[in-house]
């Protein structure tokens, strides 16, 4: 499990490529479920007073966009072969950056204003970059995109999926 999770970390770093992921369903389904989960969880610590449907829903919403679009991406480009791999390695990073923001989450909820509360939250933008760059890195490793292109697009998507979510549970955000 270690050399897995270290696998992962790697690409979070930029040490390591997805192209070096199995293209394997049973990794992918294994990843989606451990992110849908750690997903839940992050979202009724964060917002309490969401109901299990809309969470499941937006979480649903979410995956099937971003997978959706991956793939779309990944066709385009003539690598649609490496979908798998590329989804495993977002799952699996998404998976990683929400572990690392969520304490930093539950610290906000639980504090009122002054310069903590303004460091963690510059923290907290510092990491959606990061996680903006780790998604680029991804879409320009598996699908011959610039590091550039591949922020972008993973901004855009990012933004495509918060107004849709929006749009159906408008008190989700």
């Amino acid at each position: 499990m270690w050399i897995i999770f270290n696998f992962f970390w790697q690409i979070c770093i930029f040490r390591a490529s997805p192209e070096d992921i199995p293209s394997s369903r049973v990794l992918t389904l294994a990843l989606l479920l451990g992110y849908i989960l750690l997903s839940l969880l992050a979202l009724f610590i964060i917002k309490s007073e969401i109901t299990l449907f809309n969470g499941l829903t937006a979480i649903a919403i979410e995956i099937l966009m971003e997978a959706s679009l991956l793939y779309c991406l990944l066709h385009f480009k003539s690598v649609q072969a490496r979908f798998f791999s590329t989804f495993s390695a977002l799952l699996a990073t998404n998976f990683l950056l929400t572990a690392i923001i969520l304490p930093l989450n539950i610290l906000l909820i639980n504090m009122s204003e002054g310069l903590m509360v303004d460091i963690l939250e510059v923290i907290s933008i510092a990491i959606f970059f990061w996680w903006l760059s780790v998604v680029g890195y991804i879409l320009n490793k598996s699908s011959n995109v610039s590091m550039m292109q591949g922020v972008l697009l993973a901004f855009s998507i990012e933004l495509l999926i918060v107004i849709f979510v929006k749009s159906l549970i408008p008190d989700f955000y």
